[in-house]
Order: structure tokens, then sequence, then C-alpha cells
């Protein structure tokens, strides 16, 4: 049996998946936790076999949660579970040390199958991207789901301008300016700059240096 510690920030997505691994006979879940920070603590007292990770937590996200679990020793396999074919989030995920990467529209098998593969020791992708990574069209489709206004501030970051600087050329607050990055990050997955920008030109977006 597969003990399993589940990470997401929805409870009726926890209740849920803890339902299908269960149905399964070859997973218990033996803890739970809706965000970073709360996984951190748990993850302390208990040692599973395996963690499924979502992506998009509030506070700290599941890539840096399972960056800190690494950086402090940590090495139990971690499967990101996320709605994003993002090569952005994907690599970003891989540097951070996690062992597989599972896409939400996948079927709960494949998940499963995941999961046996990361336990074994190996790594394991979602079959929806491609052998050389996510779908290159992806940050294109990703971009489509952004506002107008959301899609300038995502050109001014990737080319490098601070939030005052964007406030200024876009006549808005810089308070705007970070609620339009908080919709960027709801909606695609990325918080930092660097993920931005790389997320920026893989779509083909102009900058504006």
């Amino acid at each position: 049996m597969i003990k399993l510690v589940l990470v997401d920030d929805h409870t009726i997505v926890r209740n849920l998946l803890r339902d299908v691994f269960s149905a399964s006979g070859e997973i218990e879940v033996i803890g739970d936790a809706g965000n970073g920070e709360e996984a951190l603590d748990l993850l302390q007292t208990i040692r599973p076999d395996v963690i499924v990770m979502d992506v998009a937590l509030p506070g700290i996200d599941g890539i840096e949660t399972s960056a800190q679990l690494r950086a402090r020793g940590d090495e139990t396999p971690i499967i990101c579970l996320t709605m994003h074919l993002s090569s952005a989030i994907l690599d970003r995920a891989l540097q951070a040390g996690i062992n597989g990467y599972a896409v939400k529209h996948d079927g709960y098998e494949i998940l499963i199958e995941g999961i046996r593969t990361v336990a074994g020791g190996g790594r394991y992708i979602s079959p929806s991207l491609s052998s050389g990574g996510a779908d290159s069209g992806s940050e294109q489709q990703l971009m489509q789901k952004l506002s107008k206004r959301e899609r300038e501030v995502v050109s001014l970051v990737a080319s490098g301008w601070t939030a005052a600087e964007i406030a200024d050329h876009l006549s808005i607050s810089e308070r705007t300016v970070d609620y339009h990055r908080r919709n960027i990050a709801e909606k695609t997955g990325l918080r930092r700059i660097a993920d931005i920008t790389k997320f920026a030109i893989n779509a083909g977006v102009e900058t504006n240096q």
C-alpha cells in the first residue's frame, strides 16, 4: 500500500481524490493539507511514500513548497498536480526537485500511474505533454485566458519594467498592477518574474524595451 499525503487548497478536491485513491486498493491517504505552510508542518511529523502537491496553492505555491522540502533534506517523491500545460511551470517544478508532473484534465488512472511510478523511484511526466516538455502551443493557449490589460502587464514584466514603471506607463496605480499580477498568477500558475518572462517569450509576446 502506497502511503500518500495530499496537498490541495480545495476541500472537495481532497475528499474526492481521497475516495478515488481508497477505491484503487493500492493508495492510502495518511494526511492532507490545504496550503504550503500546513504541508511543511505536517511533513515534519509523518513520512509518506509519495506527496501529491497542487501547484496553485495560496501563499507559497506548490513548487516553492516542494523546493523548501528539498532544502531541508526531505527526499519524499513529489508529484505536482496542475491544470497548466506550460513548459515554464514544468521547468520550474523540475528545478525544484519534483519527481512527477500530472495534469488535472488527465484521467484518475493516469494520476494513479504517476503515483506508482514515483513511488517506485521513477520520474513521471503526464502523457498530455510532449516528450520534449510542454506543448509549444500551450503558452499561447494560456495567453488567450488573459485579459488585454493582463497581456500588457505580462509584456511589460517580461521587458524588465518595475511595478512603478508599469503603473506610470498604463496610467494605473501600483496596487492595480499588483492586482493584475495576482490574476496572471491565478490563470497561469506563474509568480516569479523569470517564469513570466520565459512564458512571454514562448508565447511570442512582443516586449517593450
